[in-house]
């Protein structure tokens, strides 16, 4: 499943990149701690975008947006697919999800952990130092651990996340339009912007 979502990325050179992109790459792209050094895998990121439908402006579309300022240090989503900050881990076996956690330990960038405890995912458990520190010897390959799906939260270090999920895909984006860009006016960004359509 899935959709699409804009995407606006503004480099610490001051290079915008505005395009409209497949939500399901989103959160490994977001996730892993290579992409906030804005070096090479920002650059694949957006080269990886140049087959999909472009954007001349931002403005949202279907799933929502995502802003990413380099200069400013700072994430603005409000989109409707996934937590940015958040990391959902399966456990055992997700492979992948391990080796992202495991980078962000390295980095110190581990806020807190959950444990989710009930089916539907709506009752967390939140862990303390301790359990933070088990996590960690976990996915570093010397310990077990008692749950079977956490969701980790992390932040870089200076960075600013400002992450809500609107409760409707579509009936959202008039509303939160201004807020929109009043955070694009106060970093100073003069790229050109569009306000949502109608659907």
């Amino acid at each position: 499943m899935g959709g699409v979502l804009c995407v606006a990325i503004r480099r610490t050179n001051g290079d915008v990149y505005v395009g409209e992109r497949n939500t399901n790459p989103l959160p490994a792209w977001l996730s892993d701690p290579a992409f906030f050094s804005d070096g090479k895998l920002v650059d694949k990121y957006i080269a990886a975008g140049n087959d999909e439908s472009g954007m001349n402006a931002i403005q949202p579309v279907s799933y929502g947006i995502v802003l990413v300022d380099f200069k400013t240090k700072s994430i603005l989503s409000r989109q409707n697919y996934t937590q940015i900050g958040g990391f959902f881990l399966c456990i055992p076996g997700d492979v992948y999800g391990e080796k992202i956690v495991q980078k962000l330990f390295k980095r110190k960038w581990v806020r807190q952990i959950k444990a989710v405890d009930h089916p539907t995912c709506r009752n967390f458990t939140y862990m303390d130092a301790e359990g933070m520190a088990h996590l960690e010897r976990y996915v570093n390959k010397h310990d077990s651990f008692p749950h079977s799906l956490v969701v980790v939260e992390w932040c870089p270090p200076k960075w600013q996340i400002d992450d809500t999920s609107p409760s409707s895909v579509y009936d959202w984006k008039q509303e939160q339009w201004q807020e929109i860009c009043d955070w694009l006016d106060v970093r100073g960004w003069n790229t050109t912007r569009l306000p949502p359509e109608q659907e």
